[in-house]
């Protein structure tokens, strides 16, 4: 996934292209916290917290939390958003 924005700026429209990079995975392993109490706390799956933890081959997340889960999931981990997933600018 690709996420991409355009902003207005005073020289006219800029084109920004993201993707996102999860460390939750690691972070929970570091932690000794289970997908599965992440999952029990968060209101989804265990599986779903698994494709939410893993990067594919080329890096980047292929499933990524709304933003609201992704919220939800830093709140429950008491640490900041950008800890577990990073925004990632591609060039």
């Amino acid at each position: 996934k690709v996420l991409v924005l355009y902003l207005l700026n005073k020289k006219g429209w800029l084109l920004l292209k993201y993707k996102i990079k999860t460390n939750l995975e690691p972070y929970l392993k570091e932690r000794g916290i289970q997908k599965v109490w992440l999952a029990e706390k968060t209101g989804v799956t265990k599986q779903q917290i698994s494709r939410w933890s893993k990067n594919d081959e080329s890096g980047f997340c292929k499933y990524t939390p709304s933003l609201s889960y992704a919220l939800v999931i830093s709140k429950v981990l008491d640490c900041d958003i950008k800890e577990i997933f990073e925004l990632i600018e591609l060039k």
